[in-house]
């Protein structure tokens, strides 16, 4: 009795370790995923701020949104930030149509990556 209780605790061990090992594993998959999906939409942002029909204020706030992106950190947390930054920005009545439909799709990813 006593060799089989140890080696059903050996087994929960073992069991329990590659689980950890798993939840571990997903959990750097998704930060990259995450992170692959924050590049892409700093190349939107690096559009928008090109874009020379964008109004000074707007692009000052993409700055600040693409900015707080590129610092390091939990992925999640860098774009719940940026959201901040830009959520005020797609309701400014100078913005042109296009830059709006532009932040409305960065806005969009960003709060994926948060809702993942």
């Amino acid at each position: 009795m006593n060799t089989r209780t140890a080696k059903s605790q050996r087994t929960r061990s073992i069991i329990n370790n590659q689980e950890s090992f798993k939840g571990g594993f997903m959990a750097k998959k998704q930060d990259n995923e995450r992170e692959e999906k924050i590049k892409q939409i700093i190349s939107l942002m690096d559009l928008m701020l090109e874009d020379v029909s964008v109004p000074r204020n707007v692009k000052k706030s993409v700055e600040d949104a693409k900015k707080r992106l590129l610092e390091k950190g939990d992925p999640t947390v860098r774009a719940g930030a940026a959201v901040y930054y830009l959520e005020e920005m797609s309701e400014d009545i100078n913005l042109p149509p296009h830059a709006r439909t532009q932040i409305w799709q960065i806005l969009s990813a960003l709060e994926s990556i948060c809702n993942q």
